[in-house]
């Protein structure tokens, strides 16, 4: 699988102006029509990362490593050094020496994108 990152590369040398997450619960399809999964949830944690003219909301699986920020919050004023993709993750190298893994394998998926990239005039670029 070839992960295209062109799009993302607008980012670089942007700052993060506000990180934060959002727990969402998800009742899976199958669960619903099956009893004995009743009371099963899947909970999802998007990462929203705002920029100046962009947003970028990450839903499948990632994690933030390198760094010893106490809160996903404090990501405010760090600005994105390079992108890279390194099997199956995309990988955000941050000013501060942290990172954010992106996993994009399909054990990564929770949808309902893998990540999507806001911009200005609405337009939006989607992964799956």
């Amino acid at each position: 699988m070839s992960i295209k990152i062109e799009p993302l590369r607008i980012l670089i040398g942007q700052t993060i102006i506000k990180a934060c997450t959002e727990i969402n619960t998800l009742v899976p399809l199958s669960d619903l029509a099956n009893d004995n999964a009743k009371g099963s949830f899947l909970f999802e944690i998007p990462l929203q990362l705002i920029f100046v003219n962009h947003s970028l909301l990450v839903y499948n699986m990632w994690r933030l490593t390198g760094s010893s920020l106490k809160r996903i919050e404090d990501l405010k004023n760090v600005t994105i050094l390079s992108i890279i993709v390194l099997d199956q993750q995309v990988q955000f190298l941050l000013s501060d020496k942290s990172s954010i893994q992106v996993d994009m394998s399909d054990t990564g998926y929770i949808g309902p994108e893998a990540m999507v990239l806001y911009g200005p005039n609405d337009s939006i670029i989607a992964w799956n």
